[in-house]
């Protein structure tokens, strides 16, 4: 319940995020650009509000959601059917359900653009392409959300995604004869030319009926399609991927006012963001082209209570739990503030579970013989860093230990990650560790308890990693203070 009541917290933060900087990529990524798709990976670590800040901007943008979970409301059924199959097979799987998905969005957005009230000649285009797309695109998540609970889709998305599934599987059977033709200057290597799935007229026809005139609609997104658990996409086979595919028939309309989002937390994400060697198109791979880097939002502290310095603020005020789950990523603060009792009691102990990626419930087993659950435990008490840029160890910690991506180019070769001053995790990380470690059994079987030494764990991850410990040794001084905390608050 608490999960659930959270979701209906109004969006609080920087106006618009993900919609400004899908903006900024719409305009670097039009016909005369080396950009090779409209479309981006979206990642970052879990709870920092991904997917609050997409329900926003469905508020804003025509928005059109993909799932791609292993529930049975799995929507991406025609695409799995060419698992195992040649590569023009794929790429015509692809093409049909891209097809499908936007005409079927077409026909519903229909209805809602000709239900509007009549409007008025605007005196300002873009304010009333702003106000049209406002109309159309809250109406619409209305009717997606409308019936969703925590387990099922309501009766309207099913529905939607049901009539995606037939007329993909409709086009399928169209084009089960038609050839795909390679080559080509300005066009995919690899591409359907079929008019009788003309993917590229029913794209033009959903950017022509969001718009009001041509002036303002070819760097301006009108329409966001958003696929998300996107590292299901990305497993190989016969030499390519779905999500290779995607991007291959996504370059066809490049030059329409229609963005994709590629959305994950899990470290499989490079995959949709690849390395221009990794790529299955030619051109990225000659680097002719390239894919725009990831998308890394940080949303911190938009749920924090702020300083009023003529206001009643303590001590026990600034360090009481309600005041410490506050301070951070939203994913806390929403549950606790929606939480009954119970779940604010063991706000701690949920913060823990997320930190070191478990559900065992036994907190006392949390993290054994594992090295980077502590380390991540030890990260938030510490500010650590790595000397390189290209690390497998951070972006498991990003995508299973809450780090946090600050940057990160295509292929996620070059990445900036940090642990951000929570106090939440910094409190459980603190609880879990001092308590196994002087626990009532720790005497009897002190081997067990070695590597929760901060000095000890940073000796161990030190020898096997690249984490920087200063210029002169600073983290490794850090660490032998807060074992002195440890004792010290411990005894």
């Amino acid at each position: 319940p608490a999960t659930i009541d959270s979701w209906h917290r109004p969006f609080q933060g920087s106006p618009d995020p993900l919609l400004v900087t899908i903006c900024q990529y719409m305009q670097q990524s039009g016909v005369e650009s080396s950009e090779y798709a409209r479309c981006a990976a979206f990642t970052q670590s879990s709870g920092t509000g991904k997917s609050w800040m997409n329900d926003e901007l469905a508020k804003k943008i025509p928005y059109i959601p993909v799932n791609l979970g292993t529930t049975r409301d799995s929507f991406l059924s025609p695409l799995a059917t060419s698992f195992n199959q040649s590569q023009n097979l794929q790429t015509k799987v692809a093409h049909c359900f891209i097809e499908a998905l936007l005409k079927i969005a077409y026909n519903r957005l229909k209805i809602i653009v000709f239900s509007l009230p009549t409007a008025k000649v605007p005196a300002d285009p873009m304010s009333a392409l702003g106000d049209k797309l406002r109309n159309v695109a809250s109406r619409f998540r209305e009717k997606m959300s409308a019936g969703m609970t925590f387990a099922n889709h309501g009766a309207y998305r099913v529905k939607f995604h049901e009539d995606v599934y037939g007329r993909a599987m409709e086009n399928i059977v169209k084009l089960n004869s038609a050839a795909v033709v390679t080559g080509g200057s300005g066009s995919p290597t690899r591409k359907v030319n079929d008019s009788r799935v003309d993917l590229n007229k029913v794209a033009k026809d959903l950017v022509d009926l969001l718009s009001l005139d041509d002036s303002v609609k070819s760097n301006t997104p009108l329409v966001v399609v958003c696929f998300d658990e996107a590292h299901m996409l990305t497993t190989m086979r016969a030499g390519t991927s779905l999500f290779f595919e995607l991007q291959r028939v996504l370059c066809t309309i490049r030059h329409l006012s229609i963005f994709t989002l590629f959305l994950s937390t899990t470290g499989s994400l490079e995959q949709c963001s690849p390395l221009s060697y990794a790529d299955t198109s030619e051109r990225v791979e000659k680097m002719d082209l390239k894919v725009l880097p990831p998308i890394c939002l940080t949303p911190l502290d938009v749920l924090a209570e702020k300083f009023n310095p003529r206001g009643n603020w303590r001590l026990q005020k600034v360090a009481s739990t309600r005041h410490m789950v506050h301070l951070g990523r939203p994913l806390f603060a929403l549950r606790y503030d929606a939480g009954a009792n119970v779940i604010r009691d063991n706000i701690f102990r949920f913060a823990l579970t997320k930190l070191m990626c478990s559900h065992d419930h036994d907190i006392s087993k949390l993290g054994q013989g594992k090295a980077e659950p502590l380390l991540a435990c030890l990260g938030v008490r510490l500010p650590l860093n790595f000397k390189g840029l290209d690390s497998s160890l951070q972006r498991r910690l990003v995508s299973h230990h809450m780090r946090l991506l600050l940057y990160a180019e295509p292929g996620f070769t070059s990445l900036v990650t940090a642990s951000p001053s929570e106090p939440v995790l910094a409190e459980a990380a603190y609880q879990h560790m001092g308590k196994r470690r002087w626990s009532a059994d720790a005497s009897a079987d002190e081997k067990k308890n070695l590597d929760l030494r901060p000095y000890h764990l940073l000796d161990h991850t030190f020898k096997q990693t690249e984490i920087d410990l200063g210029t002169r040794g600073e983290i490794m001084a850090a660490a032998l203070l807060l074992d002195a905390h440890d004792r010290a608050t411990m005894y």
